[in-house]
């Protein structure tokens, strides 16, 4: 058991590191829609079956969009794996393995397509692996909306416009006890008709298993963001856009079993903006978990197989902004 002192300590650390993160919008200038697409969230199909209330469940390579400290759970599936039931690893067989130095090698590859309504089109697509006593991730995200409404940097509607947006992350995760720590650095890009925008910025969070079975989450978003045209366009605005982050915090609360989690969370974002997300899931069978969740005021649903190293997860859930009904497949391999 830890002492006391060791807890406290750590504890410091988790405050310092939430208080670090919330004073970054104060650098923040105006909020830029043209970054928005980033916040679709169609990255793991799990993800968005579950209202995307998921920071402290994302536990795989799709954590590179949605929590970064989510990459350690790769080093629990390594563990469960082994022992072939997540309900027989014990708290000395997670500290044995991250001190281990996590000498066995790993990785994951992670593909994820959704059909949306509105003519969209989204995806993902990442691996993760163990180096450097940690956890990295690269991934690449992409959303394409064609011939839609499309709001221009001076508020302006281009309804002939295709659009284009991708973001590349780079990200990595260590522990320290029962806290685990992530950053991404991710570059953006966005095409809207013939105008081209470049950026990047940073995204940050944690997760903390305050006792077994509970475990919460803080995540921030767009630490630093800002983007620019490629060129100058008279169209536009060509000046860069620094975008306010986005905070998230969630809690998740795990049966004894392990076979119903029950996660609620909230974004604020600093433009005065809340949203209220719920997930439920059950794990059905061993091979077959389901998912339920609340988005807001959106409902969302969805399922996932696994197999040995293989898990296929589909989700069926309602967009937000517009109550388009929209479809995502995904699936994960791990390799070790």
């Amino acid at each position: 058991m830890k002492s006391l002192e060791t807890r406290l300590h750590e504890w410091k650390f988790v405050i310092f590191f939430i208080i670090l993160l919330s004073s970054s919008h104060i650098f923040a200038e105006n909020l830029s829609s043209k970054v928005s697409f980033t916040g679709c969230a169609c990255a793991g199909a799990r993800y968005s079956a579950l209202g995307k209330a998921v920071e402290t469940l994302v536990d795989d390579v799709y954590a590179i969009y949605w929590n970064p400290a989510g990459l350690c759970g790769l080093s629990e599936k390594w563990i469960i794996k082994d022992n072939g039931n997540k309900g027989n690893i014990e708290e000395e067989d997670l500290i044995i393995f991250s001190e281990d130095e996590r000498s066995n090698f790993f990785f994951q590859i992670g593909l994820s397509a959704a059909k949306l309504d509105n003519e969209r089109e989204s995806g993902f697509a990442g691996i993760a692996f163990n180096m450097l006593s940690g956890v990295i991730g690269i991934g690449l995200y992409y959303i394409q909306t064609k011939e839609n409404e499309i709001s221009t940097s001076d508020g302006n509607l281009d309804s002939n416009s295709d659009a284009l947006g991708s973001t590349g992350y780079i990200s990595i995760a260590w522990e320290l006890g029962l806290y685990s720590f992530g950053f991404s650095i991710k570059g953006l890009h966005q095409e809207i008709g013939d105008i081209q925008y470049y950026g990047g910025g940073l995204d940050a969070g944690c997760v903390a298993e305050v006792i077994p079975f509970i475990k919460f989450g803080f995540v921030v978003q767009d630490i630093g963001t800002c983007i620019k045209t490629k060129k100058h366009y008279e169209e536009v605005n060509n000046s860069y856009d620094l975008v306010y982050p986005v905070l998230k915090f969630n809690a998740s609360f795990t049966s004894d079993a392990y076979d119903l989690i029950f996660a609620i969370g909230g974004i604020k974002k600093i433009e005065g903006r809340y949203e209220l997300h719920i997930g439920i899931q059950y794990n059905f069978i061993s091979h077959l978990s389901i998912y339920f969740g609340v988005n807001d005021t959106t409902l969302s649903t969805g399922f996932t197989y696994k197999h040995q190293n293989i898990a296929i997860s589909y989700a069926f859930f309602s967009d937000i902004n517009d109550f388009s009904y929209n479809n995502i497949l995904s699936a994960t391999y791990l390799f070790n």
